[in-house]
């Protein structure tokens, strides 16, 4: 299973990161200006990305970013998830967010 996550220079993105990668999970992350998280977490196996698009090969993505209009960005942008275009896609999203944003979006991913 390929996975990828936006933000996991974060503190709880950078965790579930280190997680994954030691249970050997093909890991992607979006390139962020945080260098030291990026390449920690490269030098455990992650492979860095730069830009969300890039994400388009992965089964799985985690989005772990500040709150709900980061998580609309990341989904909805002009080069977010959703301009990929991919069915069979899961998105998982482990931020803080406002509960009606996040049906709403759960509706949108489905469609």
């Amino acid at each position: 299973m390929n996975i990828g996550m936006i933000g996991a220079s974060g503190l709880m993105g950078r965790g579930i990161a280190s997680n994954l990668l030691a249970k050997g999970y093909a890991l992607s992350i979006v390139a962020h200006r945080q260098r030291e998280t990026i390449d920690a977490l490269k030098s455990q196996g992650a492979t860095e990305v730069p830009s969300i698009q890039d994400l388009c090969f992965c089964d799985l993505v985690f989005l772990c970013v500040t709150g709900t209009p980061e998580v609309r960005a990341c989904v909805l942008g002009e080069a977010g998830l959703l301009a990929l275009g991919r069915s069979g896609l899961y998105v998982v999203d482990l931020s803080t967010c406002e509960p009606e944003s996040t049906l709403e979006l759960r509706h949108l991913c489905e469609a």
